[in-house]
């Protein structure tokens, strides 16, 4: 206590002393020099404010300002400054206070800012004394400030727990990190053989800014010291701040003050050049000075501020940019734009009449349900054949390229030339009727008319699509049972046929992220007597015309013949996979809409954490959040992914498909994450989530992130880390990509593999309880050790359960057994979100979580620090039993599988992948820049924008989709093919550059000459 007085009256002596004797700005022409570092700079403010009782306004603005947007990752609240909360005159210094934050999140603070701004390097000095300890975080900053990459800045942080107090040094807006702060307890402590510093009292800090350092200190002690060779230094002329205040940033200061927080200045001494002196006015002070002239920045008689020019009060501006070599580069990314333009309008033109003609079929086919028995008019001409051609491989198409013909399905007839099917000419022969179509023989030439006649070339291939086409125009017209079927007739009949061997129809993409396929064209076109068809996992055997009962031959079309049966089987299929696909669909949906509430109405999403922007959040958390877009929603895109990568093994047992899947699995996952993953890498390097670092004052949300890779290779790393990473985790590359899902990536292939091995093994057991005894154990298993491998089997099991055992219908035909179940499923289904949304009961999900294994240790996680609530991309009870409940439902009530095969979630089927991927790239660039328009309109209320921004930006998506979709899906679909082709086909034979005449032909060429020469 006795040196404290001493100190107080050593200093209070000391401006007695000064403010008797002071030495003015006109007593020092040749400026201040630093004789410690050799430095010398022009002019000066200087201010004690225990000697004033009001602020200059000829050296310092009182700042009044109101943000309407704050730049910062967690920057919850919005800044403001009031003249009020500057005190001075009162006791010996200044006095900064920060308020309370307002309802709409504005935290009033204060803040003065030099009226110079040509401010140019020097030596920045002032006595302050920490926020006070215990009330709430801000910081008390010296500032040197042009723009956010040119600027300086000590602040002085006593944050929301005193422990945790420090003191920062950022150069062109950095983020405070370990290496430009210091703690509190360490300055206390004293740093290494430097004196102690107790910043929570009085301390006199410094900035020194030149063109070759920046150092900051406390006291005597240095801090911190940058140079060029460690970034990049500041070098525009700016002015100078003094200021208090708080934005709430928990990775910053924390805070907002609960009370209202004081801060204190004792004296400011800035020393420095000014930007606006010539080269003639730095020659003729060269000349007249000389530095022992120079008055000392340390003496403290220093008072006054040097005289400027109201040229020194306008803010500097940068001379424009150079635009020549720009001007060129904007006209070739023009050009090039227009013509990727081009190009994808002109793909879709050429589509879209293609797409129309097949629907049109639908439709009529629709309309037609069943065919006249009537015959038609027997003179009535049938319509145009299509046109084709005869080539090398045969019989083909022209609007076909040559390297899509699919080797022929007819089978040999013993010779050497396979037969076709030529098409019909009118008066030629006695027309089909529909006892024709049945297979009699092993060949196709009861389908012939006695004049047809093989081909005289010998063809490879048959474009089998095309025959049908052809064939359908003629003979096929006796579909219709007559001896000519109407147009109308033969519409529907070739529509079917043709249809249900069209590629895209029988082989849909599996929005689960893998490959479904139904029975091969060849496998529906069965050449035997007794006709073998694949249903329901059974073996069926179809008659044949000579055992059909008689009278059947007049029959119509409502029921197909044989062979068009087993075709139309697939379609079956596809309704199961309209409504799986619908489901994940919905998921799709559901996990884009909960990014979209975590990035702009964040307790809508979590239920808890910032203020709420309305009273009647709570009610939209439990309708809205429990269930719409719950994280539960995950769950059905592993369960429905297992159940289609098993579901064709476990009907036909073909280790091929299993082979396939295995080689094709991780090709089809991670070359679309590769294609979005560098878009999104190279428009988020040029800037294009720029705004998204302004959202949170806005949205009040944290949850957003996600910042530009520091090179391509990195980049490329992440890509093969992705295709690596063994769950629970997150890979790295999640903070590179908007909005962080590819987490499930991974689990998604890793899981895969599983599957694939267990259907295998579970084909093989042919007991049903021993099945379902070994199902029961791995899902146990699998949640036990926090593994979403229990979903996977769960998928295994249902998919099982329904192709083997055929549950699903089993249940539908038996009320007793139905009605049970979907309840069963319902409550579950209901309950499980509840259990996130009131984490019932006792803390569910946390006690739940506790009681699995740590990895490392063995314990209870409740045991270890890894304990308490499961992370996002970790799996829980909730998640498997709300999965599981959902797809019961979906399989077992029609009403729900009307309603996931809904037109929208159809159209959304083929491009789930695309919206799963780029979804958060549109809400965190275009969504964030909106949404920060609309805001500082002041004009739109927050309900409002939200609306505006979720409209725009799904609308958005679609667009995307839609043009992206098949850039996306070509590329891969080509990648996979030629995998496959390189992995199933052998190489072709090494042929030597000599062909069939051997290298003795090169090698033996001198001996040859030689004697030649000699005769």
């Amino acid at each position: 206590m006795s040196l404290s007085r001493l100190s107080f009256v050593f200093s209070l002596a000391i401006s007695l002393s000064a403010a008797l004797n002071p030495i003015l700005p006109e007593h020092c022409p040749c400026g201040y020099v630093d004789h410690t570092y050799d430095r010398l700079f022009t002019d000066a403010i200087i201010v004690y404010f225990n000697e004033t009782q009001t602020i200059d306004p000829h050296l310092f603005v009182t700042q009044s300002f109101e943000d309407k947007k704050e730049k910062g990752w967690e920057s919850i609240f919005r800044r403001g400054a009031s003249p009020s909360n500057v005190g001075v005159g009162d006791t010996s210094n200044l006095q900064l206070f920060v308020d309370r934050y307002t309802p709409n999140h504005l935290v009033n603070g204060s803040g003065l800012r030099t009226v110079r701004q040509d401010i140019q390097y020097g030596s920045f000095r002032a006595s302050m004394r920490s926020p006070s300890r215990g009330v709430g975080g801000s910081a008390l900053s010296l500032v040197l400030k042009y723009n956010a990459s040119e600027s300086l800045e000590l602040d002085t942080l006593n944050m929301d727990s005193p422990q945790l107090a420090r003191l920062t040094n950022l150069v062109n807006g950095e983020l405070p990190v370990e290496d430009n702060t210091v703690s509190y307890t360490a300055l206390k402590a004293g740093l290494g053989s430097a004196p102690s510093v107790d910043l929570w009292d009085f301390v006199d800090y410094r900035m020194d800014w030149t063109d070759y350092d920046v150092a900051f200190w406390a006291n005597t002690i240095l801090t911190r010291q940058v140079g060029p060779s460690n970034r990049t230094l500041p070098g525009l002329p700016q002015p100078f701040y003094l200021s208090h205040w708080s934005t709430g940033d928990s990775s910053y200061m924390q805070g907002p003050p609960a009370v209202r927080s004081e801060a204190n200045v004792a004296w400011i001494r800035t020393f420095f050049n000014s930007s606006l002196m010539t080269a003639q006015e730095h020659q003729d002070f060269d000349s007249r000075c000389q530095q022992w002239m120079a008055c000392s920045m340390e003496d403290a008689r220093l008072r006054g501020s040097t005289p400027y020019g109201q040229q020194a009060t306008v803010r500097f501006e940068r001379p424009p940019r150079n635009q020549q070599l720009r001007i060129p580069a904007a006209w070739l990314a023009g050009i090039c734009s227009c013509f990727g333009v081009f190009v994808l309008a002109n793909s879709c033109v050429r589509t879209v009449p293609s797409a129309l003609q097949k629907a049109g079929r639908v439709v009529q086919r629709n309309k037609t349900s069943k065919l006249d028995a009537t015959p038609s008019h027997p003179h009535s001409a049938p319509p145009p054949s299509r046109p084709s051609y005869e080539s090398e491989r045969g019989l083909v198409d022209p609007a076909e390229p040559d390297e899509m013909i699919t080797q022929s399905i007819v089978p040999y007839t013993g010779q050497s030339t396979p037969y076709f099917l030529e098409p019909y000419t009118p008066g030629s022969g006695t027309p089909w009727r529909r006892s024709d179509l049945t297979l009699t023989s092993n060949n196709f030439s009861g389908m012939t008319d006695a004049r047809s006649r093989p081909v005289s070339i010998a063809p490879l291939y048959l474009d089998f699509k095309s025959q049908i086409w052809n064939t359908s125009n003629s003979r096929l017209s006796a579909l219709g049972h007559g001896e000519a079927a109407t147009n109308k007739g033969e519409v529907e009949a070739v529509a079917t046929i043709s249809e249900m061997i069209t590629g895209d129809e029988i082989m849909p993409v599996d929005p689960g992220f893998g490959t479904v396929r139904t029975a091969d064209v060849g496998e529906l076109c069965p050449v035997n007597e007794k006709v073998k068809l694949w249903r329901n996992g059974k073996d069926m055997v179809v008659q044949s015309s000579e055992e059909r009962p008689p009278g059947d031959d007049m029959g119509t079309l409502t029921t197909l013949p044989p062979v068009l049966e087993g075709l139309a089987m697939p379609l079956r299929s596809q309704r199961k996979t309209d409504y799986l696909a619908g489901l994940v669909a919905l998921a799709c949906v559901s996990i884009s809409f909960r990014y979209f509430l975590l990035t702009f109405w964040p307790f809508v999403a979590m239920g808890f954490g910032n203020p709420k922007h309305y009273p009647w959040e709570n009610w939209a958390y439990i309708f809205i959040g429990g269930y719409f877009s719950t994280p539960l929603w995950f769950g059905p895109f592993f369960i429905t992914s297992s159940r289609f990568l098993s579901a064709r093994y476990l009907q036909e047992g073909d280790l091929a498909d299993v082979a396939k899947n295995m080689l094709l699995r991780g090709p089809r996952l991670i070359i679309p994450v590769a294609i979005v993953a560098i878009l999104e890498y190279f428009f988020i390097s040029l800037g294009l989530t720029d705004n998204l670092d302004w959202l949170p004052s806005i949205s009040w949300s944290t949850w957003p992130f996600v910042m530009p890779q520091g090179n391509f290779g990195s980049f490329v790393n992440n890509i093969i880390e992705l295709a690596y990473f063994i769950p629970n985790g997150a890979p790295d590359i999640v903070n590179y990509y908007c909005a962080g899902v590819l987490w499930t990536i991974p689990v998604q292939l890793q899981l895969s593999y599983i599957v694939l091995l267990a259907v295998v093994m579970i084909r093989q057991m042919k007991t049903a309880w021993k099945r379902c005894g070994y199902y029961t154990c791995c899902v146990i298993l699998g949640w036990y050790a926090r593994s979403w491998s229990a979903c996977f089997w769960m998928g295994l099991l249902l998919t099982d359960l329904d192709i083997t055992h055929d549950w699903n219908e089993w249940a539908r035909s038996r009320p007793r057994v139905l009605y049970p179940v979907l309840a069963a499923a319902t409550v579950v289904a209901i309950g499980s979100p509840l259990l996130l949304v009131f984490d019932i009961p006792s803390w569910f999900m946390i006690n739940e979580n506790d009681i699995h294994p740590d990895v490392l240790s063995g314990l209870p996680l409740g045991n270890t620090p890894g304990g308490g609530y499961p992370a996002y991309y970790e799996p829980s009870l909730a998640i498997l039993l709300f999965s599981t409940s959902i797809q019961i439902i979906a399989d077992l009530s029609t009403w729900v599988q009307k309603f996931l095969s809904i037109r929208p979630l159809r159209w959304m089927r083929p491009h789930i992948m695309t919206v799963y991927l780029v979804h958060g790239f549109i809400f965190w660039s275009l969504g964030s820049w909106l949404c920060i328009i609309l805001s500082m309109t002041e004009v739109v209320p927050y309900w409002a924008n939200l609306l505006i921004t979720l409209l725009c930006c799904y609308g958005v998506i679609a667009i995307v989709a839609v043009l992206l979709t098949p850039l996306v899906e070509f590329t891969t679909r080509s990648c996979i093919k030629n995998i496959w082709r390189w992995a199933s086909e052998e190489p072709v034979p090494k042929i030597p550059t000599t062909g069939k005449f051997g290298k003795a032909l090169i090698l033996d060429r001198s001996s040859t000459v030689e004697p030649a020469r000699e005769a």
